[in-house]
C-alpha cells in the first residue's frame, strides 16, 4: 500500500515489475547491481530474485537490499484493493508465471483496472472524491497534512452527481464530519494551507461559503468556524447577513 524505493547495497538482484493484477504483463525486468535502485509505484506486483555468483554456481549469493516505503496519496484505496487480493489468493501457493494471464481467478466483480492512478494526489475516485476529501471525512488529520505538504489541491472540487453539488474538502469537513471538534481541527488545517471560503457549487450557479454550510449544523459551530476563518485570513466580515438566495458569493479567501 506504499510506493517502494528498492536500493541494492550488496550483491545482485533481478527485479521484475508487472501491472496491478495477478497475471498482468511484466513491464520491467532488470538486473540491479550494488549501488543501483528502482522505484515501484504502489499497487504494482513485483518480485526480487537473488542471482548466482556465476553460471556454474548452485546457490545464490548473499544480497543486501534496502527497501524504503514512500507515502502513497491514495493509500486507503490501495488497502481495500490489497485486502481483496489477500482474501482471494491467500494460502494458494501461487507461483510467478512468465505467461501472461495464468493466475487464479479474481472475484467476478473485481476490476482489473485500478480505480485511480494511485500516485495522483488529486485523482477522483469512483464516488467523485479526492484523497483530501476522503481524509477529511475520516478525520485523519495526519494523512491530510501529509497530502497538503505533498501539494494536493486544497480547493479540489468533488465530482457533482445528480442532486448533489460539487464540494471542496473544507466544505465536507464543515458539513459531514460528525465530531465537531475534529471537524474544526480538519477545517483549521485546510485553512492554514489556503482553503478558499467558497466551498459548495451548485449547477444552477449558486455557491455557498463554508459558514453557510456550517450553519446547517448549528449556529454555535458556525461561530467557532468563523473565528478560525478570521484567524486564517486576518479579515472580518458580517456573515450574519445572508443574501436573498441563502448563498454567499465569495471567491478565494476574500471574506
Amino acid at each position: 500500500t506504499v510506493d517502494a524505493l528498492i536500493y541494492v547495497l550488496k550483491g545482485t538482484k533481478r527485479v521484475r515489475v508487472a501491472g496491478h493484477y495477478p497475471g498482468s504483463k511484466v513491464t520491467l525486468d532488470k538486473v540491479l547491481n550494488a549501488g543501483s535502485l528502482v522505484y515501484v509505484p504502489g499497487g504494482r506486483f513485483h518480485i526480487l530474485h537473488a542471482l548466482p555468483t556465476d553460471v556454474d554456481a548452485k546457490t545464490a549469493q548473499m544480497v543486501v537490499v534496502l527497501s524504503i516505503g514512500l507515502f502513497n496519496p491514495n493509500e486507503d484505496l490501495l488497502e481495500v484493493r490489497t485486502e481483496t487480493y489477500r482474501s482471494a489468493f491467500e494460502n494458494q501457493n501461487l507461483l510467478w508465471s512468465d505467461v501472461t494471464g495464468q493466475a487464479s481467478a479474481l472475484p467476478e466483480n473485481f476490476p482489473r483496472k485500478p480505480e485511480v492512478i494511485y500516485a495522483d494526489k488529486d485523482a477522483l475516485d469512483s464516488k467523485g472524491l479526492g484523497a483530501l476529501h476522503r481524509r477529511a471525512l475520516q478525520s485523519d488529520s495526519l494523512r491530510l497534512t501529509m497530502l497538503l505538504h505533498q501539494g494536493a489541491e486544497v480547493n479540489l472540487r468533488s465530482q457533482p452527481e445528480e442532486g448533489k453539488p460539487s464540494i471542496t474538502p473544507l466544505g465536507l469537513a464543515a458539513c459531514c464530519v460528525q465530531d465537531e471538534e475534529k471537524a474544526l481541527l480538519i477545517s483549521t488545517k485546510l485553512l492554514e494551507f489556503g482553503a478558499a471560503a467558497t466551498v459548495e457549487f451548485h449547477s444552477d450557479g449558486k455557491n455557498f461559503s463554508v459558514v453557510d454550510v456550517a450553519r446547517r449544523r448549528n449556529d454555535a459551530f458556525a461561530a467557532q468556524l468563523l473565528l478560525r476563518l478570521h484567524t486564517a485570513t486576518d479579515t472580518t466580515v458580517d456573515y450574519e447577513k445572508d443574501d436573498k438566495d441563502g448563498g454567499t458569493a465569495t471567491g478565494g479567501n476574500e471574506l
